[in-house]
């Protein structure tokens, strides 16, 4: 679901701004040259779609019979029960989403820290929001002075927290603070990602569209493809808060779905799921961020998603370790070396189902 173009203004003053970019852009040569098939790259696509089937098939089936208890073979030992979602569809909350340089977060007596607060939510409202469609956006500017770290390669992390309404996710508020009804996700937005070298350049006119940061000259090895690894950034992220009451039973939530449920079983409930979803972003849109780029622009979005999303979404983030450790094909972040070939795939889910 990529994110709206439109601003909520409800919640805490922005922090963030737009950078410079400095992206890799292709150089033209003269001529239209016969494209070659990528027999690697077909291969890789089709086991992509296969995998991706065998998940969301899998998630369908029918699950054996369970014999009852004390039936011959069986063990002795309590089974699991169902469990139910913590937050009843119509249950009012609210969201806290906090920017930081840490992976864990403490820092919510900083002001600075909150990017925004979203009051007078209703989980599983579908026709909420400006839009009718129950989404919010925020939109805003980072200041990297505020993060010392940020322009020379460094990480920011995107703490996000959902609460029952009246609730806040500071430990230090008392009353106010509730452990078992405060709903915790983070994900790094910055990505360390290398460039490619470019050793062409038009034959009629000598000279490349390429940035110049990013052509080899006489110094650089031959054997060099890519540049050091830098941090970038993107701006859009999307929260997903998955939709469905399905009665998870612990331990038998089907992959890849069970690396997002966590279960609360003191009260043999299971928490909603929060999805951060960055999946539409391509990573040709990624720009460096460096000392050219004092401020960054961001925009998150708050939306429900369906089970059915959910699991082409968690499949194909899943996908990434599969071709990592199973293709060996391991680049920077978890992304497979040819970028291309990912973009073009959200490029044809775009065409094809334009309503994800």
């Amino acid at each position: 679901m990529p994110p709206s173009d439109s601003t909520q203004t409800t919640g805490a003053s922005s922090m963030v701004a737009s950078g410079d970019t400095s992206a890799s852009a292709s150089e033209s040569t003269s001529g239209a040259q016969t494209p070659q098939i990528n027999k690697w790259g077909m291969l890789k696509a089709f086991a992509f779609r296969l995998l991706i089937t065998y998940f969301v098939f899998s998630l369908f089936r029918r699950q054996p019979a369970q014999p009852p208890p004390g039936a011959p073979g069986t063990s002795s030992a309590p089974r699991a029960l169902p469990s139910v979602n913590m937050f009843a569809r119509g249950t009012q909350i609210e969201l806290f989403t906090y920017l930081s340089e840490h992976q864990y977060f403490d820092e919510f007596d900083d002001s600075r820290r909150l990017f925004w607060h979203q009051p007078d939510l209703v989980y599983g409202d579908w026709t909420g929001g400006p839009h009718g469609d129950g989404s919010f956006t925020k939109q805003g500017v980072i200041d990297c002075k505020q993060f010392r770290g940020l322009m020379n390669n460094g990480s920011l992390y995107l703490h996000v927290y959902v609460v029952r309404k009246g609730f806040t996710p500071n430990p230090s508020d008392g009353n106010r603070y509730s452990a078992k009804y405060t709903v915790y996700k983070s994900k790094m937005l910055t990505r360390y990602k290398r460039r490619r070298l470019s050793r062409t350049v038009n034959l009629l006119t000598g000279q490349t569209e390429t940035h110049p940061d990013l052509i080899a000259n006489a110094s650089t090895p031959a054997n060099m493809t890519y540049l050091p690894p830098v941090t970038h950034w993107h701006p859009n992220l999307t929260i997903h808060m998955v939709d469905d009451h399905t009665p998870w039973v612990q331990g038998s939530v089907p992959m890849p779905l069970d690396q997002h449920v966590d279960f609360y079983p003191l009260s043999n409930e299971y928490y909603p799921v929060v999805f951060l979803n960055d999946y539409w972003n391509m990573n040709e849109d990624y720009k460096p961020v460096n000392e050219t780029t004092p401020t960054l622009p961001i925009s998150l979005t708050f939306a429900p998603l369906s089970m059915f999303k959910w699991q082409l979404y968690a499949a194909q983030a899943s996908r990434k370790n599969w071709f990592s450790n199973i293709l060996g094909d391991i680049n920077l972040g978890g992304e497979t070396e040819d970028e291309e070939e990912q973009d073009t795939l959200k490029v044809s889910f775009t065409d094809s189902f334009s309503t994800y």
